[in-house]
């Protein structure tokens, strides 16, 4: 959704309709008086997501990333799908992400497939 929120020519479709929802959600939790509220979640790329391409190139397929231009790529802080879940249970019980966007990834800066 980042790239879609910067007007990225490389966004992805589903960026704009996710960033779309999020601008509706917001709307609702504004008009409801405090009765309706929301958490958007942004997680990363799964590590299983990124570790798949490893069996496509192995079975000779092309290795996938997004060139930004400018010898720039996105960079890419993967995330495991447990460590996803126990983060979303957890804000069942803690509002500190409540009526706004969560962008969710791994523990550290993240990475380019350059780097």
């Amino acid at each position: 959704v980042k790239s879609a929120e910067r007007g990225d020519p490389y966004a992805l479709q589903f960026q704009y309709a996710k960033m779309e929802l999020e601008e509706q959600l917001a709307e609702m939790a504004a008009e409801e008086d405090g009765t309706f509220d929301y958490v958007s979640v942004r997680p990363t790329a799964f590590f299983k997501s990124v570790s798949g391409q490893v069996e496509v190139v192995n079975g000779g397929g092309p290795f996938v990333y997004f060139d930004l231009g400018d010898d720039r790529n996105a960079r890419c802080n993967p995330i495991s799908e447990a460590d996803l879940a126990s983060a979303l249970i957890d804000q069942v019980a803690d509002d500190s992400h409540k009526n706004a966007y969560w962008n969710l990834g791994g523990p550290d800066e993240g990475m380019s497939m350059k780097e």
